[in-house]
């Protein structure tokens, strides 16, 4: 627990952590961690989101005082991050110490085309911070803030112990996320059309998510595998764990994470991984340690790890061992530090 002498003297901004989304997953958390919470909401889903910026920017004058020295402005990109850099003007004017701390998932692709206008934002920060070593190095190379902070995205202080197979059974596979083309998981169930014969009987694929439902249902019904692939809708996260604690593999094949947290979740539960080696997701599999690494929209490489997994159970178990291991380091107690850490170098250069 970050003590309430660091703690009374940060304010939070960011979207609702009741929301269903990354950032308001990492703020949730970071609230659990924090012994006082000064929360400014500046964005939730439906028609308040229009009116929150507003209510908002009056809200933060309730934290004038100078005790509250950090301003932490969590944002994505693009309408977002100008949404978020109205608070960064409005806290420097404050006169806090502000830290803009950046997950988008297309945040690169963004920079690229409003580069001068990203820049400025976040030189107007006294510091970035960001959820991956990837993403710390495309801040740094692009002089994007005056001091970068890594503070990855964190899962709970447990590690789930998953019950063994009371039968032989398919290879059980699952995802959840986003259906769309960014996650590969259109690619993932071309995988396993093409190669019906060899996988039909052998493998299930359970999938979690909402987004292209008809273009994924298509697809399936092309190839003739609805025996092989289930679909639960939405999961919450009593969803996800039920589906965690059955599966054997874990496939996120995506084409650009910025972290990676279902990757992350599903190591907790000691899950090996066929993703591919891009974004965030560098720091979270290794190739032949505790996963797979495929080659993005490459349906060929996904359908061969499949293929790998189902014939080598001994190496397919010691993987998942290998995930929960790396998953500990980003338990919350240990993502704390991160927190804690950034704070006090802020408020030690306050002085």
């Amino acid at each position: 627990m970050i003590s309430k002498g660091i703690s009374d003297k940060v304010i939070v901004i960011g979207t609702s952590p009741e929301g269903r989304g990354g950032i308001a997953t990492v703020i949730k958390s970071q609230s659990a961690m924090m012994e006082t919470f000064n929360f400014v909401k500046i964005h939730q889903d439906g028609f308040s989101k229009y009116i929150l910026p507003i209510t908002a920017a009056f809200k933060c004058l309730r934290y004038i005082s100078p005790k509250y020295k950090i301003a932490h402005i969590h944002s994505a990109s693009f309408s977002d991050f100008f949404r978020c850099s109205i608070f960064v003007m409005l806290m420097k004017a404050l006169g806090k110490k502000v830290v803009l701390h950046i997950h988008g998932a297309k945040f690169e692709e963004f920079y690229k085309s409003r580069s001068k206008a990203v820049s400025s934002v976040c030189n107007h920060a006294d510091a970035t911070a960001t959820v991956s070593t990837n993403f710390v190095s495309f801040l740094r190379n692009n002089n994007l803030g005056r001091k970068v902070f890594y503070i990855p995205n964190s899962i709970d202080n447990y590690s789930p112990v998953r019950k063994p197979k009371t039968s032989e059974g398919p290879l059980i596979l699952s995802y959840f996320g986003a259906l769309d083309d960014r996650k590969g998981i259109f690619e993932t169930i071309e995988a396993i059309g093409r190669n019906k014969q060899q996988f039909e009987g052998k493998i299930e694929l359970h999938i979690g998510g909402i987004g292209e439902v008809t273009r994924m249902e298509h697809l399936i019904s092309q190839y003739g595998i609805s025996d092989m692939i289930k679909y639960h809708g939405w999961l919450d996260a009593d969803g996800k764990n039920r589906l965690l604690q059955k599966s054997d593999v874990f496939v996120h094949p995506s084409i650009f994470e910025s972290f990676g947290i279902s990757i992350l979740e599903a190591m907790n539960y000691g899950l090996p991984i066929i993703t591919t080696d891009v974004g965030g997701i560098t720091d979270l599999v290794s190739d032949g340690e505790n996963g797979i690494t495929v080659n993005p929209r490459n349906v060929d490489d996904i359908s061969e790890a499949i293929a790998w997994m189902l014939a080598h159970p001994v190496e397919r178990s010691e993987m998942g061992i290998k995930s929960a291991e790396h998953a500990h380091k980003f338990h919350a107690s240990n993502v704390e530090k991160c927190f804690e850490k950034m704070y006090i170098e802020l408020l030690t250069q306050s002085k």
